[in-house]
């Protein structure tokens, strides 16, 4: 999401309703479909993990040995290996 397309998905709610702290845009984000639980998690760690590799947008890890499911177009799912763990 643009930092434009983030700003109007707050506007989206009443002034008293809108999300106050970080764990709460993403709860909001998730809920409205916009980031996966694995998203929100990342992000809220604060460790820059890349959601966008080429044509792929990382959607969730698979396994412990740095397996990642990745979707390259709405509804087609594929999934990656990777040789460096977290």
């Amino acid at each position: 999401m643009t930092a434009e397309e983030i700003q109007a998905f707050g506007r989206r709610f009443p002034a008293n309703a809108r999300p106050r702290n970080s764990d709460a845009l993403a709860a909001a984000l998730v809920e409205a479909g916009r980031l996966t639980p694995f998203q929100a998690k990342e992000l809220l760690t604060g460790r820059q993990t890349p959601f966008v590799l080429g044509d792929y947008v990382l959607l969730d890890k698979l396994g412990a040995g740095g397996i990642w499911a990745m979707c390259s177009k709405p509804g087609i799912a594929t999934w990656i290996a990777s040789s460096r763990s977290r």
